[in-house]
């Protein structure tokens, strides 16, 4: 049975956590694909082969694969006769409750597809990333029957970690290299431990930063079905790139469909520019004036949220990149961007009290998403963006 860890070494037999929960969803769920022929496929065959496994509705109860609400916020934004916001609520998605968990689904999907999972021995799930692909994994984990091993920068303060840690699921913080950016600091050492073959012996890598984009583009098809109407604008930040394809795959559904090629707007906060290096760019810009005016901001106060960690990390607006794009990420995907808006802590904080007086609290990169859709709204666009997470407490000062 599990007994512990002692240091990076995980003391612990080869048997799984809950081997009648591996063998009677994940089995069912690699029986059934080796059944309909979806099984060992190559990389050029892996698009097709995943979607026609989501045509099969026991693969999509398995792996709760759901099409998440699309919410509209014009309404709570006070916009009247103005534009529209939208929203894709991954926020309110069953267990997890942010975006990371239909990339984790999809990446289980894919595992069993490459026949990488179940396998006799293998009985723990490895990735590296921030507090929302944590989650989405730990639930996974627990879903399944396997162990958690997972990397993080060194730079989240230790309360953030304790929030995954448990006697499961390990949380392993990168040592410091600052010869490396804050992100490539811990993915460059998850791919240095998992060429490691003492500690991928028992392991399976999910690499949500290199494959996310290629499980969630599906659900940006299948988001866009259930549009009713055509957004001008389509509003996200990057971090791992996997949101910003979903968003491309709206794109091309009302290009191929209609002829209507909706703008993508990438969200930047003003001191990590990275897209803005390369591509248009404009300035933060004010909240619309009913946000500003609405008497529920007469309590705002910025102090109310957490500052930065470390020096290293030049604001707290967790899962955009800080330093430079995902270098995973396609040029093919980036050049779907046309647009980049900046925006300030004040816009993102405005916002995220605003929205919680209105009883809809939600993240700070999602903040500053709907920051951003209610300035473009309110020049008369329609506009679509994603709420990413619920607000957490280790957003606010409240939580240390």
């Amino acid at each position: 049975m599990f007994v512990g860890w002692k240091g990076d070494v995980v003391i612990e037999d080869t048997t799984c956590v809950q081997t009648d929960v591996l063998h009677s969803s994940l089995q069912e769920l690699r029986d059934i694909l080796s059944r309909a022929n979806l099984t060992n496929r190559s990389e050029s065959t892996f698009a097709g082969t995943f979607r026609a496994a989501l045509d099969i509705p026991r693969v999509r109860t398995l792996i709760e694969w759901e099409v998440p609400k699309v919410t509209d916020l014009s309404q709570v934004l006070d916009l009247r006769h103005e534009g529209e916001v939208s929203a894709i609520r991954l926020d309110l998605l069953a267990g997890v409750g942010n975006l990371k968990k239909l990339v984790v689904a999809g990446l289980m999907l894919r595992g069993v597809i490459k026949e990488r999972i179940p396998l006799a021995g293998v009985n723990t799930l490895t990735d590296a990333g921030n507090m929302n692909t944590g989650f989405a994994l730990k639930y996974y984990c627990a879903k399944y029957g396997f162990r958690g091993h997972y990397i993080m920068s060194r730079l989240f303060p230790r309360d953030m970690v304790a929030m995954l840690q448990d006697a499961i699921f390990h949380v392993e913080q990168a040592p410091a290299n600052d010869n490396l950016g804050v992100e490539e600091e811990f993915y460059r050492y998850l791919h240095k431990r998992v060429r490691d073959v003492e500690f991928r012996r028992n392991k399976h890598c999910l690499w949500h930063a290199k494959y996310g984009g290629d499980v969630l583009y599906p659900l940006g098809r299948e988001v866009a079905q259930t549009l009713d109407t055509v957004p001008d604008y389509l509003v996200v930040s990057v971090g791992a790139g996997s949101t910003l394809t979903c968003l491309t795959a709206i794109k091309a559904h009302f290009e191929e469909n209609l002829g209507i090629s909706p703008k993508i707007v990438v969200v930047e906060h003003n001191q990590s520019p990275i897209f803005a290096k390369f591509l248009p760019t404009s300035s933060p810009t004010p909240l619309p004036a009913q946000i500003r005016e609405n008497k529920c901001m007469s309590s705002f106060s910025p102090v109310a949220f957490r500052k930065p960690p470390t020096k290293r990390t030049p604001h707290f607006v967790i899962g955009p990149h800080y330093e430079k794009p995902n270098p995973l990420l396609s040029d093919r995907v980036i050049g779907q961007v046309d647009h980049v808006q900046q925006y300030t802590d004040r816009e993102w904080m405005m916002m995220s009290h605003y929205l919680e007086c209105q009883g809809t609290g939600i993240g700070n990169s999602s903040a500053a998403h709907v920051a951003v859709s209610a300035y473009l709204a309110s020049k008369g666009y329609k506009v679509l963006t994603v709420i990413m997470e619920p607000m957490r407490s280790y957003y606010t000062s409240r939580c240390c």
